[in-house]
């Protein structure tokens, strides 16, 4: 054998060696040399737990992590949540050891020790800790069934044990044990009784990495209170993990008399009558836009169109109807040529000089609808302050409905990102449960954004005067009409209907009776003729 290939096996064998001799080094840096469990279950169903660890660190390190499952499935296959209060982490003389505590999935991690301080050889380390929801409530008996160690340990338990006291000496008791990795029915270990209330168990071989300790004792039933359906509802829920889930409903409930006490129209005795003139604030009629805003406080297109027909019926502008043809008749397009008469004047709401202002920007004096069609929309936030102010300012709306509608979602939108940003920094170990309770609280806030615009007394008179107009329109009959001056009455009272969504109603009843266009109105195709119905679609 050459000295080359001697060379190369002698370091292919150190290599070798040292890869077999890091693993363990690397995997098991302390065993444990004794984990005994104290369990005292409690008259209430609960059970306080006390875990001594005994440890023996090969080489220097913080501490240790004890991982203990608080969702797991019972030996029925339910499912179970066992919420768990982490009380205190000791030395075996009581003095009290750095801990922190997180949860990541199904499992409580204590996290023992200092970052700042190492530890070496032999250790012990007191857990105590009480967990909810534990017993089993079968059909012939009452049961504890316990991972006393857990299976997530990455080192050998060289001696296992566990103590149940019971505060009653039952009348039965069934035991069991079980040892292994998870799933295991295998029983190395040993179950007994005990007449001073409980049973003492313990495993009758080392137990791996990845293997686990399960005891089981039952006793005969009634001699624990079994948990109310509240209770197992809570549980359920976890509201001990997320407690924040609780803000939600709070949240609703203070919005919902935050809205009885801020966000309702005020009582008052006048009920709906037929009203057969527009409504009147301190004997000034409101446009046809004013009203349609007041009824659903909301500046909408049929407002806006209203607007617009009511300033031609002003003399402030005219309107011509055009049709630009298609390749066929399905295809053609009505377009409404609106011209400035006369410049707008101290006449107008303001909500009415904007609209003109709007339509005819400069200089200009002609304006078409299908070419504003995707432009107008620039102008409705102008609008629709204008409007809401003026509505204030005479007294019908406590304060601008469009800003308390903004606010209110404003700051639920506030609610939401500010919690998520807490629980980021606060609580990211239930971050899904914070974001979905700031989410819900938000939405909370703002879901009432539309009921919180309130009208003040006057408003809620006026309100009804246009209801009462409103219903005159909609259910208006033929006699009504022809006691009326037919041509003045229709056209006058037109944007009304518009603004008001009776327009179809108010057209049909006056189909058939003699109106003829108004002055400020033309169409620029003579065979089609004149009709109520089609005028109410301008």
């Amino acid at each position: 054998m050459n000295n080359y290939l001697v060379i190369r096996r002698l370091f292919a064998a150190a290599v070798l060696f040292c890869l077999v001799a890091a693993v363990p080094a690397a995997a098991e840096y302390f065993e444990i040399d004794r984990f005994h469990s104290d369990i005292t279950v409690q008259e209430d169903g609960s059970i306080d737990v006390t875990e001594t660890i005994e440890v023996t660190f090969s080489r220097q390190r913080h501490g240790i992590f004890r991982a203990i499952p608080y969702k797991y499935r019972d030996e029925l296959g339910k499912m179970h949540r066992a919420p768990i209060e982490v009380h205190a982490v000791t030395d075996e003389h009581g003095r009290a050891r750095e801990m922190k505590v997180t949860r990541e999935g199904n499992v409580i991690n204590i996290r023992i020790g200092s970052a700042s301080r190492y530890v070496n050889g032999r250790q012990t380390y007191v857990i105590t800790y009480t967990v909810d929801n534990m017993l089993l409530y079968l059909d012939d008996r009452d049961e504890l069934y316990w991972n006393v160690t857990g299976d997530m340990w990455e080192v050998s338990m060289a001696e296992v044990s566990a103590d149940i006291r019971l505060p009653f000496a039952p009348t039965q008791t069934w035991t069991a044990c079980y040892t292994g990795r998870r799933g295991s029915n295998e029983s190395a270990c040993t179950a007994e009784a005990q007449e001073t209330q409980g049973a003492h168990f313990a495993a009758t071989r080392m137990l791996y990495g990845g293997e686990g300790f399960t005891i089981a004792l039952g006793w005969n039933k009634g001699l624990v209170a079994q948990p109310s359906g509240f209770m197992q509802f809570l549980w359920r829920i976890n509201i001990g993990d997320n407690w924040v889930l609780i803000f939600p409903p709070i949240i609703f409930v203070y919005m919902f008399f935050r809205w009885r006490k801020r966000g309702r129209d005020p009582r008052v005795m006048e009920s709906v009558t037929v009203q057969y003139e527009p409504p009147k604030v301190d004997g000034v009629p409101l446009t046809p836009a004013e009203s349609g805003t007041l009824i659903d406080e909301t500046l909408d297109p049929r407002d806006i169109t209203a607007g617009l027909i009511g300033l031609a019926s002003k003399g402030f502008l005219t309107i011509e109807e055009d049709v630009e043809e298609g390749l066929i008749a399905l295809l053609d397009k009505t377009d409404y040529k609106v011209q400035k008469e006369k410049e707008p004047d101290d006449t107008l709401t303001p909500f009415e000089f904007k609209l003109m202002t709007a339509l005819f920007p400069g200089d200009l004096t002609l304006a078409s609808t299908l070419r504003l069609k995707n432009k107008f929309y620039k102008h409705l936030p102008k609008l629709q302050q204008a409007q809401y102010n003026e509505l204030v300012r005479k007294g019908l709306f406590q304060s601008n409905p469009n800003t308390v509608r903004q606010q209110t979602v404003g700051v639920g939108i506030a609610v939401a990102i500010v919690g998520v940003i807490l629980g980021f920094m606060f609580n990211p170990e239930g971050i899904i449960s914070v974001v979905v309770a700031s989410v819900l609280s938000g939405a909370a806030i703002a879901g009432f954004a539309s009921a919180m615009p309130a009208r003040t007394r006057k408003g809620v008179i006026a309100l009804r005067q246009v209801q009462g107009f409103q219903e005159f329109m909609n259910r208006v009959e033929r006699d009504v009409i022809e006691r009326m001056d037919i041509k003045d009455v229709f056209y006058r009272y037109m944007p009304y209907a518009i603004a008001l969504d009776v327009v179809d109603q108010w057209a049909e009843a006056f189909e058939g009776l003699e109106t003829e266009p108004p002055t400020w109105y033309r169409t620029r195709v003579p065979t089609r003729a004149f009709t109520p119905r089609s005028f109410s679609q301008i």
